[in-house]
């Protein structure tokens, strides 16, 4: 994933803008693995939620 498909995914994702992200991923790039983490994580939680309200 580039840099800015890291940046689109995470706002997409989040309650943050596009800039928002940008700024806090300019001060440090680990900072943009982190958060891509984190939103794997919540995405993941999200769908496990959805299926089991679905069943």
């Amino acid at each position: 994933m580039t840099r800015e498909e890291k940046i689109q995914y995470v706002a997409l994702n989040s309650n943050h803008s596009v800039d928002f992200i940008r700024q806090v991923a300019a001060r440090n790039e680990d900072n943009l693995d982190l958060m891509v983490t984190v939103t794997d994580g919540q995405v993941k939680q999200n769908l496990e939620e959805q299926a089991i309200s679905m069943s």
